[in-house]
């Protein structure tokens, strides 16, 4: 149960679900995001395929049956890159259930060079600026998370306000709906 994630989220706790966790509401999110939120939520996550910058084709069709956690970010964002650490942790810990892919801003020129000084332990797709704008809500800031369940629907978005308010917290809340979606 994430009581505990959910409590220090400043959120209220508005049910406990038959999956045994509490749905919650973030009250510091302002209005357009919570209707921005609400509007990709539970809904089919917008297919792609598109090279990484290691030239491997990251098709999300491909992941049927597996969660995926999808992050937009900058190497020039201080939020986006404080974040890495603990997406790398995810990807280790849920290896065998989780498939972190990431958009990054620039380059692949750019994220290679990021890369050498940066472990990074998951797929980066190069120039994620075009599809994080039109289909993954661009307007919810860099260093934002689409948990997408192991049907292709989008059950969870986190924005970059959750991280810049309270990190560890928001990436606790991130690993226990990964840890109850199907």
């Amino acid at each position: 149960m994430c009581v505990g994630a959910c409590l220090l989220m400043s959120t209220s706790l508005l049910s406990q679900n038959d999956k045994g966790y509490f749905l919650v509401e973030f009250d510091a999110f302002t209005p357009p995001t919570k209707e921005l939120i609400a509007s990709l939520e539970n809904t089919e996550a917008v297919p792609f395929l598109a090279p990484d910058i290691l030239g491997a084709e990251q098709f999300l069709g491909d992941y049927r049956g597996k969660k995926v956690l999808i992050w937009f970010w900058s190497t020039a964002d201080a939020v986006s890159t404080s974040q890495i650490d603990q997406i790398n942790v995810l990807q280790s810990r849920y290896r065998d259930d989780l498939q972190v892919i990431s958009f990054g801003e620039e380059t692949k020129t750019e994220l290679l060079d990021f890369r050498r000084s940066y472990p990074l332990d998951f797929p980066v797709i190069p120039n994620g600026k075009v599809l994080g704008e039109a289909a993954f809500g661009g307007d919810l800031g860099l260093g934002r998370f689409f948990l997408i369940d192991s049907e292709g629907v989008i059950q969870k978005v986190i924005p970059r306000e959750a991280f810049e308010s309270n990190a560890d917290t928001a990436f606790k809340y991130a690993e226990d709906m990964i840890k109850s979606m199907n």
